[in-house]
């Protein structure tokens, strides 16, 4: 019984009572976001990832500020259904998609592969058109998936590669040519060891 109210109250802790849960309600289908002409934001993420959960307040929020009027469908895993129904900010209505994929499930393995992903969480801001415009992998700092957003809503070079290290550059063939290898600050070759972002 203690070791579940413990569990209990690091789980409340850690993500501040928002959970990964709760960002897979207010996902939009990939199908949906990849078609839609808007700007994506696709975040890979793993139930066991504690990063991941400590993530998720702002995640959510991101989700809700750029998301449209109320909706409903299907999420992204086959047993998720979501409803969103938070008022969208009056100066960005439904102008960003927030994906949120479980990169453990097997029906992502083409788009783990095809975004690169090797660690959680791993953020991947893709353009109106579909363009990768950057990755980040790991834990964000405060604010700076709020900002990129902006960013990525603005057409403005994301401010994800001068505030932080592993970060990948845009580089329209290292997300889709597996081949490639793109080190921690973009250079090319094999990873350096014990290299986790």
């Amino acid at each position: 019984t203690i070791f579940v109210d413990l569990k209990k109250k690091t789980k409340k802790n850690i993500s501040g009572g928002v959970t990964l849960a709760d960002v897979a309600a207010l996902s939009v289908p990939l199908d949906a976001a990849l078609s839609s002409g808007k700007p994506t934001i696709i975040e890979f993420y793993a139930d066991y990832c504690d990063v991941c959960k400590a993530l998720a307040p702002d995640s959510a929020a991101v989700a809700k500020r750029y998301s449209g009027a109320s909706a409903s469908g299907s999420g992204n895993d086959a047993s998720t259904s979501w409803t969103s129904t938070s008022t969208p900010s009056s100066s960005s209505p439904s102008s960003l998609n927030f994906v949120l994929l479980n990169a453990d499930n097997a029906r992502w393995a083409p788009e783990v592969a095809e975004y690169g992903v090797r660690g959680v969480p791993h953020f991947v801001f893709l353009a109106a058109d579909g363009t990768p415009k950057g990755a980040a992998v790991g834990r964000l700092p405060p604010g700076e998936l709020d900002a990129d957003a902006d960013d990525l809503v603005a057409g403005r070079p994301l401010s994800i590669g001068s505030s932080r290290k592993g970060v990948s550059p845009p580089s329209p063939s290292s997300a889709k040519n597996l081949g490639e290898i793109t080190m921690l600050r973009g250079e090319k070759g094999p990873p350096a060891p014990r290299a986790h972002g």
